[in-house]
């Protein structure tokens, strides 16, 4: 899989917000009662070059007890801009699993579907949530979806970046970036095709929903 110079200057981009998230993550640490779950971390010294990443097994940790408290995102939660790329088409219902379904080239197993499309000029931001019957059936299909993209043709492997009491994991394609996570019963997958310099304000507005 070959990536863009672009695509290699936002992934620095993310690495960099990566070195924010492990500030917090360890200042979190200290203040919190339990040990946070162990996850591959990338900001570790390795030896092994980023390519052998798809031969880790990437753990899914989910405090299922926090997530049982979350409300699934809705049309009227969503944020009408995103670093002012404004809010211009929805799908919901059976318009959006369509959509969604389409992506995945199969049915998946869930309850409701929401897709939001940010648009201006050139510059574009997905939001595809999925809202399964329980916070274990979205769990369910985390795993799925990391475990299919082991070794993907259009995607790197996802790379797990622990904030707070959530894991986020972040993936390239040849133009975009991606992450994508689990809140509450929804699985939520972002798009990001944006200028470099608004990557990581646009994900830290789409994980403050």
């Amino acid at each position: 899989m070959k990536f863009s110079t672009r695509t290699v200057v936002v992934a620095t981009v993310v690495i960099v917000m990566a070195v924010f998230v492990a500030i917090g993550v360890m200042q979190t640490q200290k203040q919190a009662a339990t040990p946070a779950p162990v996850v591959y971390d990338p900001m570790t010294p390795t030896n092994q070059h980023p390519a052998d990443l798809s031969q880790q097994s990437i753990i899914v940790a989910v405090d299922t007890e926090y997530e049982s408290a979350i409300e699934p995102v809705a049309v009227g939660n969503l944020p009408q801009q995103i670093v002012g790329v404004p809010l211009t088409e929805t799908l919901v219902g059976q318009d959006a699993l369509k959509a969604i379904n389409m992506i995945h080239g199969t049915n998946i197993k869930v309850l409701d579907g929401l897709v939001a499309r940010y648009r201006l000029g050139q510059q574009s931001i997905d939001l595809w949530f999925t809202t399964s019957a329980s916070v274990d059936e979205a769990t369910e299909l985390l795993t799925l979806m990391l475990e299919k993209m082991q070794n993907h043709s259009v995607y790197s492997t996802p790379i797990p970046m622990p904030i707070r009491k959530r894991i986020y994991y972040q993936t390239v394609s040849a133009n975009d970036i991606n992450f994508f996570f689990q809140r509450g019963r929804q699985v939520v997958w972002v798009t990001l095709n944006i200028a470099d310099e608004q990557m990581m304000p646009a994900m830290q507005a789409v994980v403050g929903i």
